[in-house]
């Protein structure tokens, strides 16, 4: 498959105190196609929602431990060997863990952060595939465990060594309010996050605030909607691709991430088929650290934005699946008109 034209090389962040910066003295870049220079976020606030595989910070209530979680504990991940083979397929294999929403419910996700009932909503008018989807609204002001936000979680028990796949579909409405980039004003529509290890006898109370060591990000530069995917457990974190999105239609995300604390890591991705990540070689790769420490870092999706934004904006997912393979996680074509 041909890199995806919008593929940038990789760039280097840094250097803004809080939020989404472009360092002390870097100006932004003029398209998206161009990687940025110098971004940061700060790092996550905390938990005080509905938790089920792992204990939240602050408040919260407990739920029984869903089977899926032991289940994945049992299962050996396997690297698929055609890393750039299409990604839509008409067929696959059972994933490990669907989040699709047909249940009509978030029932087999592990926590929900929301500040109102409609934070997080499961809907039918806006829907990928089958009957329903999933709806994320922030308003702001609204701040739930530290942050500006409405997300959902799901923990894969994902550890060093495990090579994993994860897929989505997002779709950004046509009257999504976009505020144009400016410094420390930041939106994570996906990321990965690490947590305590209880075998270190590690707690939320104690734990270090750290910013996601994989995150996908929705930015809005000169007008154009456009994705960042950032790499790397550091103060200095790589942004290894920009893309332009389209409002109004589903994008299909699809990650390739081998967890590692060291320089085996990696990851890769695609958007709509097409590789995210500029060539090195053969490969849409980039390889590093991806783990703050040597625990599960699991995953998080909805809107999560900087507390500094002032308008009122939905998101919504479908299709998400975590699997063994890319076979697993294949998404089959849209059911969905392409303008909302």
């Amino acid at each position: 498959m041909a890199p995806f034209p919008f593929a940038v090389s990789r760039g280097r962040a840094g250097g803004c105190p809080l939020g989404r910066g472009f360092g002390k003295t870097a100006a932004p870049h003029p398209n998206p196609p161009s990687c940025p220079k110098g971004t940061r976020r700060q790092g996550e606030g905390t938990f005080q929602t509905v938790s089920k595989g792992f204990p939240g910070r602050g408040n919260y209530e407990r739920i029984t431990v869903s089977t899926k979680f032991l289940f994945a504990l049992s299962v050996t991940a396997a690297l698929c060997a055609n890393a750039d083979a299409p990604l839509t397929a008409g067929s696959r294999t059972p994933a490990t863990f669907v989040g699709d929403f047909e249940r009509g419910d978030f029932s087999n996700w592990d926590t929900r952060q929301g500040a109102q009932a409609d934070s997080l909503q499961i809907v039918t008018d806006v829907v990928r595939r089958g009957r329903y989807a999933a709806k994320f609204t922030v308003r702001p002001g609204e701040i739930v465990s530290n942050g500006n936000r409405a997300e959902i979680t799901h923990d894969h028990a994902d550890h060093p060594g495990s090579k994993r796949w994860y897929a989505w579909s997002f779709f950004v409405p046509s009257d999504f309010q976009d505020t144009e980039w400016q410094p420390k004003l930041w939106q994570c529509i996906g990321q990965w996050h690490d947590q305590p290890d209880p075998r270190l006898g590690e707690t939320w109370k104690t734990f270090p605030g750290h910013s996601p060591s994989i995150a996908l990000y929705y930015t809005s530069k000169n007008g154009v909607p456009a994705i960042e995917l950032w790499h790397g457990p550091k103060k200095d974190q790589d942004i290894v691709a920009v893309a332009p999105i389209r409002k109004g239609e589903w994008m299909d995300v699809v990650f390739h991430i081998g967890w590692s604390p060291g320089a085996d890591g990696y990851v890769e991705a695609w958007l709509n088929g097409n590789p995210l990540i500029a060539p090195e070689g053969d490969q849409h790769k980039v390889f590093g650290p991806n783990m703050w420490n040597s625990y599960s870092h699991f995953l998080k999706i909805g809107l999560y934005r900087s507390s500094r934004f002032t308008t009122t904006n939905s998101i919504y997912y479908d299709e998400v699946r975590v699997g063994n393979s890319q076979e697993e996680v294949a998404l089959k074509p849209s059911e969905a008109p392409k303008a909302q």
